[in-house]
């Protein structure tokens, strides 16, 4: 989980990063390729009363951290947390290991605890629930933690990243989770680049599962023809608004079925929807006078013994 420089940037220039906004991320999340002198310069818009040395040597040491080692790979030294605290935000993460300002919730099993229900402003998934099993609790945890108006940014994998997790998302996913829960799609577009190979990391599972050595070493064994081929990287990035605070509503995709959806599955995913208005009766048709409420018939009741006697005393006099 990292978010890359351009992508605080971007968060900036929408808006999402301002004093007093209250922030969840979805697996805290490590900084990237940030230059000291941006960093300091977002310091000092966000928090201008806050000593400007603070800044710098804060600055200099996200971007210190925030780096690549002599091997090419990241070094995982500066926390997004930690620049988003500083200019003037509450930051919180959700995490199954102890990092920055982390609460564990493993989302495989547990629900999002009370006190962050309907607390955030923006929400950050920046590539964790494609390593989750469970994601349908995922995405009703991130939904019950927005509040109305919060923004959330989905940012996960869609091609290639072979191996990289368990899942890959495709644009229906997102389209049909919005028009379920009546989210308003703010922005959506790919980011590609780079690729991965098709065979990638089936050799590491080789010694537990020996058909895998078979298949990498005898392509005619393998029952249909398949290749190494190397697959672009691509991440679908979705920006939500969450409009209505109304319970969280997985999303059906009935498009394959060979009949229709049975009505009783179907009225899982519409709980929200008011009752269909009774029809109008014709005109000129009897009416039916409408069932009297529980506590009139009550009183009725109660009152029936006292009423009856003076009702028949009224009807014997006014027989005379």
């Amino acid at each position: 989980m990292a978010l890359n420089w351009r992508y605080v940037r971007y968060l900036d220039q929408q808006g999402m990063i301002r004093p007093g906004t209250k922030l969840l991320d979805i697996g805290s999340s490590n900084l990237y390729a940030a230059p000291a002198d941006e960093v300091y310069d977002l310091l000092r818009k966000h928090t201008p009363t806050t000593p400007a040395a603070e800044h710098r040597a804060l600055a200099d040491r996200l971007a210190a951290g925030s780096g690549k080692g002599a091997d090419g790979v990241a070094t995982n030294q500066s926390w997004v947390g930690e620049l988003f605290e500083a200019c003037g935000m509450e930051y919180v993460a959700f995490d199954i290991a102890p990092m920055y300002k982390t609460e564990l919730l493993d989302f495989n099993h547990q629900s999002l605890p009370e006190k962050h229900r309907g607390r955030y402003d923006v929400v950050l998934n920046f590539g964790t629930t494609e390593h989750v099993l469970n994601q349908f609790n995922s995405f009703r945890i991130i939904h019950d933690a927005a509040k109305p108006g919060a923004l959330t940014w989905h940012q996960l994998p869609s091609a290639g990243h072979v191996d990289h997790c368990y899942f890959s998302y495709h644009p229906r996913f997102f389209f049909d989770l919005a028009g379920y829960n009546r989210y308003e799609v703010v922005n959506f577009w790919f980011a590609a680049g780079g690729g991965t190979r098709r065979f990638d990391t089936v050799a590491s599972y080789a010694s537990h599962f020996p058909v895998l050595g078979r298949f990498l070493a005898d392509p005619a064994s393998r029952p249909e023809p398949s290749d190494d081929a190397l697959e672009e990287d691509a991440c679908v990035n979705i920006i939500y608004r969450k409009i209505h605070d109304h319970p969280f509503l997985g999303a059906l995709e009935p498009s394959t079925s060979a009949v229709k959806v049975a009505a009783d599955v179907m009225s899982r995913y519409a709980p929200n929807q008011p009752a269909a208005p009774a029809p109008a009766p014709a005109v000129g048709a009897a009416m039916t006078p409408a069932p009297r409420p529980p506590f009139v018939r009550a009183m009725r009741r109660l009152l029936r013994p006292v009423l009856k006697p003076i009702r028949d005393a009224l009807r014997k006099r006014a027989a005379r």
